[in-house]
């Protein structure tokens, strides 16, 4: 037996380790401490599994071995109703107390699954996660067994009718498995599949690693091959041989889901970091991923926080270098064009990689980039644009605001507006079919906040605002209110959430500490768990100038906090006035003032007031449908379907390749001028070394002369006489000396 796997039965050396990432305890032999402790295990695949499990009814994991996947199903979904199968007698004792450790709901079954029922030979592999009916070929098998052997067409009458998860995990016998579950597939609507595709265990099981793809196929499901490693999606097209996407691995795991259910989402984000838009944009995927299994890749325009956030939804990302086409003031012509030509030649240079994921569509996240509306035009494929905002009182447009709705429009087989008072704004007139109005409506997750106290005074009346501290949010209404109620006697505390550094944030701050107010205003600046901070505050504030939705006033009111906020834009379809809070007319500070000290006047009021938002927030919300299943029928809608083609992109995206071509061909001219000095040079230190040689071989000859010339003088009987009267002379000369 392999030393390393000495132990791998061996029940006296279980020992409870933690899990890299997920954090959560799991009983392992030593051999596997390696897996969960020094790595994150089969990474994208268990994100992406732990997201899908908060969507699903029924998690079935088949080949389960130590329960990993189950705990982590388990503690994301607790409602989740688990079916573990694992036939290997020790295996199973692990499971077991994994379960019982985290007290998950889950049923475990000493059981194989197959095409049918009965007893069976099974293979004990000294790898304890490689047993099969026929084992991995690479490892030894330690012992033969009996075991039980099920379909899983026996369980149908247990499992609800609702969506399905199901891990495979069984060493070349998935195309049994397949068989033997035919019924509820057929039964039930929404079956997820994730199966480990092993080659090598498929051919030793007497089974073709195409026929399995095949299998899959015909079975009526699309599949999506999980590259753990690089962490993205690549979806599997018919006919395609499996060798192409294995490369040097010896396992892959494949993602399936009914095709009549199937979608594959591009979407590109503006930013990565994680304010308004990016928490949409967070609540969208996260939530589409979960309710329906969509296959979902992010484009950022470089790294930063959402990567991270994207990443635990188990979302795919691409990273590529790209500006906005807008700014809060209008840069140089030549700055614009050279920012614009290079977002383009790096979007180039990364569209084979966006084509290769083969995206039903394509979605940009806000109005403030073209990029994703230029992907799609490229690569063919129909375009969804996410309005969130105004973007006229933000920011200057490099083509005028009125060309780039006009593009927008042109480019978008739909546009999802997140307030009807955008909608209205932006476009007054479009076609019934052309759009959506879909609400936001995520309650904060409780992620924890400790026992911190984020506001000073205890007695104080607790004020909250949140958003990157720009003039348009209007943080400073809510900053001299403050003084002014301070100045009345008000005890009143404000905490200021959001990027605060900012031409604007500074001269707030300097307010702040010019009135010696830091003991009552207090700036957090960005923090990414913010509901322990809304649950200490008494009132959320908002008090932009303008305001497509305002998700903190969702936030605030579904948390039961009244909110004082402007009456403009997407507030005013949230807040009823002297019900869920009070609106006020921005930038008028009084207003704001009378509102704020109705509450302090009358404490009991905020308690009165809360007690009914959650209700009439949670009514109004859902009286719009929300953005996951916008998406996704709009989506499901447009799958299969060309790109729009628009002329006013594709002219911008010829100017553009027109400029990358003319550059190209210019670095090109500039190589080969390059390339010809070089040969110049060479032809010239060729010449210059042929003139040397030459040189060279005609002083050879003039010393091979010379020295011929030498021999004739050392050989002729002149020089014989000379050396003659020499040693005479020397010898006369000796004699004469002494």
């Amino acid at each position: 037996m392999n030393n390393l796997f000495v132990n791998e039965y061996d029940l006296n050396y279980v020992e409870k380790i933690t899990t890299k990432r997920y954090g959560f305890d799991l009983f392992v032999t030593p051999e596997f401490k390696e897996h969960f402790v020094d790595k994150v295990y089969e990474e994208t695949t268990a994100l992406l599994i732990r997201q899908n499990a908060k969507g699903v009814d029924t998690f079935i994991d088949i080949g389960a071995h130590y329960g990993f996947f189950d705990v982590l199903v388990g503690l994301s979904n607790p409602k989740c109703k688990i079916l573990a199968f694992e036939p290997a007698p020790q295996n199973y004792e692990i499971l077991t107390k994994n379960i019982k450790l985290h007290d998950v709901d889950a049923q475990a079954y000493q059981s194989a699954v197959s095409d049918r029922s009965g007893l069976a030979a099974f293979q004990i592999s000294e790898a304890s996660d490689q047993s099969g009916f026929v084992t991995n070929p690479a490892v030894q098998v330690i012992e033969n067994i009996e075991v039980e052997v099920v379909q899983l067409d026996r369980y149908i009458d247990s499992i609800s009718a609702g969506p399905i998860l199901i891990k495979m995990n069984v060493a070349g016998n998935e195309y049994k498995v397949l068989e033997g579950m035919q019924e509820l597939i057929r039964t039930h609507e929404d079956v997820r599949l994730v199966i480990e595709f092993n080659p090598v265990c498929l051919n030793a099981n007497g089974v073709s690693p195409q026929s399995l793809l095949e299998k899959i196929d015909n079975l009526g499901f699309d599949i999506f091959v999980i590259f753990d490693d690089e962490k993205r999606y690549e979806k599997y097209h018919h006919g395609r041989e499996w060798g192409d996407f294995m490369g040097e691995r010896t396992h892959r795991n494949l993602f399936c889901i009914k095709k009549n259910r199937s979608l594959n989402l591009c979407f590109f984000s503006h930013s990565s970091f994680l304010a308004g838009a990016e928490h949409s944009l967070l609540e969208l995927v996260g939530g589409i991923t979960a309710t329906y299994g969509t296959l979902c890749t992010v484009v950022l325009p470089n790294e930063g926080p959402l990567r991270l956030k994207l990443e635990e939804l188990g979302v795919a990302i691409i990273v590529i270098n790209y500006v906005w086409w807008c700014a809060t003031t209008l840069p140089s012509i030549r700055d614009v064009n050279a920012s614009m030509q290079s977002s383009f030649e790096n979007l180039n240079k990364q569209i084979s990689a966006i084509n290769g994921i083969s995206p039903d569509v394509i979605l940009s996240n806000t109005l403030v980039i073209p990029w994703g509306a230029l992907a799609a035009l490229d690569i063919n494929c129909p375009h969804v644009w996410c309005i969130l905002e105004y973007g006229r009182y933000e920011f200057e447009f490099y083509f005028t605001f009125q060309k780039t709705l006009d593009m927008i429009r042109e480019s978008s087989d739909h546009i999802i507006f997140n307030s009807k008072a955008v909608k209205e704004t932006l476009y007054g007139e479009l076609g019934i079919n052309e759009w959506t109005v879909a609400t936001y409506s995520n309650l904060l997750e409780d992620e924890g906040g400790g026992s911190e106290a984020f506001f000073k005074y205890p007695s104080s009346i607790k004020l909250i605002i949140s958003g990157t501290v720009i003039k348009m949010k209007g943080q400073d209404d809510a900053v001299h209110a403050v003084k002014r109620l301070l100045d009345k006697g008000y005890d009143v505390e404000l905490i200021i959430l959001g990027h605060v550094e900012t031409p604007f944030g500074e001269v707030l701050k300097e307010f702040v500490r010019a009135e010696k107010l830091e003991d009552r205003i207090h700036f957090y600046g960005f923090v990414d768990n913010v509901r322990p901070l809304i649950e200490q505050a008494d009132i959320g504030l908002t008090c932009s100038r303008t305001e497509a939705l305002g998700r903190s006033v969702i936030e605030a009111l579904l948390m039961g906090k009244p909110v004082i906020g402007t009456n403009i834009g997407g507030t005013v379809d949230l807040i009823d006035d002297g019900v869920d809070g009070f609106l006020y007319s921005p930038g008028n500070v009084d207003q704001l003032v009378e509102k704020i000290a109705f509450f302090a006047d009358a404490p009991q009021k905020i308690r009165e007031f809360g007690a009914r938002v959650p209700q009439n927030i949670a009514r109004k919300l859902s009286e719009k449908p929300h953005v996951v299943n916008v998406v996704y029928k709009v989506c499901q809608d447009l799958k299969g379907k060309p790109n729009r083609n628009s002329k006013q992109l594709s002219r911008l995206l010829a100017g553009w390749q027109k400029n990358a071509l003319q550059t190209l061909s210019a670095q090109l001219t500039q190589s080969e001028y390059t390339a010809q000095l070089f040969v110049n040079q060479a032809l010239e230190s060729k010449n210059n070394l042929e003139t040397v040689t030459r040189q060279l071989n005609e002083r050879e000859q003039v010393l091979q002369s010379l020295n011929a010339r030498l021999w004739e003088i050392y050989g002729s009987r002149a020089w014989h006489v000379i050396q003659m009267l020499w040693k005479i002379r020397v010898k006369l000369t000796s004699r004469t000396i002494r």
